[in-house]
């Protein structure tokens, strides 16, 4: 068993004790990973940890997925169903696996001796049709809502989390090697996409989290630009934003590079963007407030009077890409050690494109850590 485990289970016992919970359903897939280790592979059909606030905690999945919890998994105590239930008429929950898992779900509090108890559960990854269904099955149960602190929880990295996000940065670090690499005239952005996720797959990477951004000439400053069927030409920036996931947890880098020789202008703004994201990541230590972070670069950017518009933003980073905290100015999150964040900063010329660049940062007892390896000047 992973030696942090223990360690989660007590945060978790935690949130029972302040918010006076007999027992935690946790049904986010990726809440599920935190605490049991096991990820479920089996898409829409429900699985759940239900965890107690005394005694050993049981993981709730379909019949299809044992094998694979019995090899990933510390927990010992499973409850199974199965997904292959003839529906009747009209009877579409019963096909989706949904009924048999309610009533393991109502079998094993029932079993516990808490029908009657206050059970917390995530609201947030829960439908109102299930919820009215597990209300149905438990009408003397009690429920609240735990989203936003087993969140809070995940925010602070253990060792283990912290040295899978360096694993995961490293391999995400090699796809925008290849990018670099590979771009020049000529080539199409989904080419480059292409070497670049094949590079990621072989170094370990699960997935991406998203489409590989490869996006060139007046492309490269628009925010949501996947690598399309456009060859890539001479004297333009090209942005590059990869992401990957090695072991569960996300990674994400962005870099741009201008192809041939940049012009005054070009060096200008690519400088001063990197000025901005250090003024922000300096900021970074324990006790101030995501807000905090944000603030000083965007007064650094505003005391020099420049006509580009430069974006400084930011978000926690993990098990799901967009985590707590948001690094967003009127966001108040205080900032604790072990958070790890993404810093971008993203900066638009008039017809030209634009550039980001973004680093991940490691949360200190007494300041900040790049976790990046790869150099920023790549103009």
């Amino acid at each position: 068993m992973i030696r942090e485990f223990p360690s989660r289970m007590e945060k978790l016992r935690k949130i029972m004790g302040r918010k006076e919970l007999n027992a935690l359903l946790l049904v986010n897939p990726r809440n599920v990973y935190y605490v049991s280790g096991f990820s479920p592979m089996s898409g829409q059909l429900p699985v759940s940890v239900f965890v107690p606030y005394e005694g050993e905690p049981c993981i709730i999945l379909p019949s299809i997925e044992l094998d694979h919890m019995r090899e990933k998994s510390w927990i010992t105590k499973v409850k199974s169903y199965s997904p292959y239930s003839s529906p009747s008429r009209g009877d579409a929950e019963k096909s989706s696996g949904s009924k048999a898992f309610m009533a393991e779900v109502k079998s094993l509090i029932e079993g516990s001796n808490l029908s009657s108890a206050t059970i917390g559960i995530e609201f947030s990854h829960v439908t109102v049709s299930s919820f009215e269904a597990l209300k149905g099955h438990l009408e003397k149960t009690g429920f609240k809502d735990v989203s936003d602190d087993i969140l809070e929880v995940r925010s602070v990295k253990d060792y283990e989390e912290v040295e899978t996000l360096r694993d995961s940065l490293e391999i995400t670090e090699r796809g925008i090697r290849t990018a670099i690499e590979l771009i020049q005239p000529g080539i199409t952005e989904l080419e480059v996409a292409a070497e670049v996720e094949r590079t990621m797959r072989k170094a370990g990477s699960r997935r991406t989290v998203f489409d590989s951004v490869i996006a060139s000439g007046p492309r490269s400053g628009q925010k949501l630009a996947s690598a399309e069927q456009k060859n890539i030409d001479l004297n333009e920036f090209v942005a590059i934003d990869v992401s990957a996931i090695y072991n569960e947890y996300c990674s994400e880098v962005a870099r741009t590079i201008y192809t041939g020789k940049p012009g005054e202008k070009h060096r200008k703004v690519f400088e001063l963007s990197m000025r901005t994201l250090t003024k922000a990541i300096e900021q970074i230590k324990p006790g101030i407030t995501s807000e905090e972070i944000v603030i000083p670069a965007k007064n650094f950017v505003k005391d020099l009077s420049v006509e580009e518009n430069i974006e400084v933003s930011g978000h926690g980073i993990g098990l799901e890409l967009y985590e707590y905290p948001k690094i967003l100015e009127d966001e108040i999150r205080l900032i604790k050690p072990g958070m790890v964040v993404c810093v971008k900063v993203e900066t638009s010329l008039r017809e030209v494109g634009g550039l980001r660049i973004e680093e991940t940062v490691l949360v200190t007892d007494d300041g900040q850590e790049v976790l990046n390896k790869l150099p920023i000047e790549t103009v």
